[in-house]
């Protein structure tokens, strides 16, 4: 008889993980994930914006992804004008498919819930994980002083300490229907086989209100065709384009 997959859970975080989240960094550190301040994390999982891979037996965290608004001055008012994509540790490794949908499940959430002013950004030492966003549509990108003192604000570093200009990449618009993509491909293959070991694993997202509402636009999207990932359009705001997709949404 045929074992039954192992199932994990996809959902957005609560508060009440805020402690789990801390545990599964502390005991899984990794020298590409860069330490992020407890008391903004557990903010950030208040507000639903920590992706979580959860054994379905144990309740067991084996990813967690997290994105950070970026705040800044646009007179006397503060707007998120960056949303960085940030903190992704998966010990769950070998599975294809699976970095991609905790990307392009990150990047969906906040495009439909909260969207930046400007684009999404990330910071990435590793040369194989930089390889995996330009495939999800992010491109080599020069940070302004600006952003890169808000984003190390956010850091766990010593004051005065930086993470720098380096290796930054960016996605707008255009980047959408990419990453769409690859999200639409891990909801019809919700079983993803082990590259090596053959064991298959089954993805769960009946936990994600997300999909209630909005699976069939995700799946739209896939098939648009919103520009070229590698002429991004500076001036289109990610804010400005989910604002004209809301207005079809609900005509």
């Amino acid at each position: 008889m045929t074992a039954q997959p192992k199932k994990y859970y996809i959902r957005f975080s609560k508060v009440e993980d805020h402690d789990k989240i801390m545990e599964f960094f502390a005991a899984n550190p990794h020298k590409n994930v860069a330490d992020r301040h407890s008391d903004l994390i557990k903010t950030l999982a208040d507000n639903g914006s920590v992706i979580l891979i959860e054994d379905a037996q144990t309740g067991t965290f084996v990813g967690v992804s997290i994105s950070y608004p970026l705040f800044a001055k646009n007179g006397a008012v503060e707007q998120e004008k960056w949303l960085e994509i940030g903190t992704t540790r998966i010990v769950l490794n070998g599975y294809p498919g699976l970095f991609d949908a905790m990307v392009a499940l990150q990047v969906m959430r906040a495009y439909l819930v909260e969207p930046p002013e400007d684009r999404f950004v990330c910071q990435m030492e590793s040369p194989l994980v930089r390889k995996m966003a330009d495939k999800l549509g992010f491109r080599p990108y020069t940070p302004s002083q600006e952003l890169v003192d808000i984003s190390d604000k956010t850091l766990d570093i010593d004051a005065g300490s930086s993470y720098g200009f380096d290796n930054w990449y960016s996605a707008g618009p255009e980047a959408l229907p990419v990453l769409a993509k690859y999200l639409k491909e891990v909801l019809d293959k919700p079983c993803l086989e082990h590259l090596k070991t053959g064991e298959k694993i089954e993805l769960d997202f009946s936990k994600s209100n997300l999909f209630k509402v909005f699976e069939d636009e995700i799946r739209s999207l896939a098939g648009r065709n919103l520009g070229d990932p590698d002429k991004p359009d500076p001036t289109k705001s990610l804010a400005k384009n989910r604002q004209e997709w809301l207005r079809g949404f609900f005509r």
